[in-house]
């Protein structure tokens, strides 16, 4: 049996990545269970982007990024916490515009819409993916709007996921 010292940590962010996400799916289907699509859309995409908000300012701290002030520091923020925090099961095409004013997030495979659409709740499903997306510019002092601005799932309602974040920041934010 290795020792913890000896284990690789690109493993070890896979396991913790995907018990997260095992997580988040058992919670969302419990939720889903004893309250409905309705409750449980509405407590998830609060959830994501509450824990978004706080995972931010740790990503921001885990990097040495002390404040956000710039769309350029938007951009290296997002490129580290996507590298950090996005497991390797969620594949995505990410494209900044030149002067890093706005991010289009195409996912191309997506585990909350396969378990939702087993689950039989697809057409109702409000995607929690992208709100983690928002948490993080909301931790980072940005405004910003959302291409397409809807709620349901795009791989269900159109066949494809992609969303694009046109982002101005407010006031620097900083990690604490």
């Amino acid at each position: 049996m290795a020792s913890t010292d000896d284990l690789d940590n690109a493993a070890v962010r896979d396991l913790l990545l995907r018990n997260w996400m095992t997580h988040d799916a058992m919670w969302f289907r419990e939720a889903l269970s004893r309250h409905g699509i309705a409750a449980a859309n509405a407590m998830n995409r609060a959830a994501v982007r509450n824990m978004a908000a706080i995972e931010a300012k740790r990503i921001m701290r885990l990097i040495g990024m002390d404040a956000v002030r710039t769309n350029d520091d938007v951009r290296a923020f997002f490129d580290s916490a996507i590298a950090i925090a996005i497991p390797d099961f969620i594949t995505s095409e990410i494209a900044w515009a030149d002067d890093n004013s706005a991010i289009t997030l195409a996912v191309t495979r997506c585990f909350a819409h396969d378990g939702v659409a087993a689950a039989g709740v697809i057409a109702q499903y409000e995607c929690g993916i992208f709100e983690r997306l928002y948490g993080w510019l909301d931790a980072l002092g940005a405004e910003y709007s959302v291409e397409p601005d809807t709620l349901g799932c795009l791989m269900h309602t159109r066949g494809a996921c992609a969303r694009t974040m046109r982002i101005s920041l407010k006031e620097p934010a900083t990690a604490s």
